[in-house]
């Protein structure tokens, strides 16, 4: 397990702490389809309290792990809304 800290996502500010959960969510999920062990999200102090993950990812295996998640929600976007109107 790597320890990452990310000081980017800060948690006094609702967008950083929100960007933290999801970034979550995303190694989560792929942690679960790479039959890797689930990721943990904590705040360490730092002057301010920032995301600290543990997981087993390196700094580079988080960025393709977004990257694949954003292009499967590209794909699903590309979809369009299904909207069936009768009458």
């Amino acid at each position: 397990m790597t320890d990452l800290t990310f000081t980017g996502l800060e948690a006094h500010n609702p967008l950083g702490l929100f960007a933290a959960l999801g970034l979550l969510r995303v190694l989560a999920r792929d942690a679960t389809a790479t039959q890797r062990a689930a990721p943990r999200l904590g705040f360490v102090d730092q002057g301010t309290f920032v995301a600290r993950f543990v997981a087993p990812y390196t700094r580079d295996e988080v960025i393709a792990a977004v990257l694949r998640n954003a292009a499967a929600q590209s794909e699903l976007a590309s979809m369009g809304p299904s909207i069936i109107v009768d009458g």
